[in-house]
């Protein structure tokens, strides 16, 4: 699943040349953790660490910010192992896989801007969409309905009789 990210880097990318097992290919990696804000404007809501790994060319275009620096990105989700070196353990977590690096930073806002006209789109769909006047909804039994009841009354009350 691809998300659109938007996070301040938490360390300063460091570029690593490994070899593939398979093929004996050299590529780069830079591993990071880029600090997410999910409160809204005046809230006091602490960042959450969201890892990210980078190869080759995103790894290059990530080794060009620095620690603090805003980056938005696309990535996709994956499951990563932190290991927490204070208590020598460790958990799983959501990490992203960064496909590309938006320099210009319009990706977001214009995801965003998708989103809410998607929404205002379905909800003008729903059966409850032309009922932003309307206080309140009473129910009325037609005459038929009255009736019925009524004569299911008068015929129970003949048969106790």
């Amino acid at each position: 699943m691809l998300n659109v990210i938007k996070g301040r880097l938490g360390r300063d990318p460091e570029l690593t040349k490994r070899v593939s097992r398979n093929s004996q290919e050299e590529f780069l990696v830079t591993n990071n953790v880029v600090y997410v804000w999910t409160g809204e404007k005046g809230e006091n809501v602490s960042d959450v660490p969201v890892p990210i790994t980078a190869f080759n060319e995103q790894a290059k275009e990530l080794s060009k910010y620095g620690k603090g620096d805003l980056i938005e990105f696309i990535g996709m989700a994956r499951s990563v192992e932190v290991k927490d070196r204070r208590n020598d353990s460790s958990h799983i977590a959501m990490g992203y896989t960064v496909q590309y690096i938006d320099h210009s930073q319009n990706i977001y806002n214009e995801f965003n801007t998708v989103l809410k006209d998607h929404m205002a789109a379905e909800r003008d769909k729903s059966p409850f969409a032309d009922m932003d006047g309307v206080k309140e909804i009473t129910y009325r039994p037609d005459n038929r309905m009255r009736n019925n009841s009524q004569n299911r009354e008068r015929r129970y009350m003949e048969e106790e009789k």
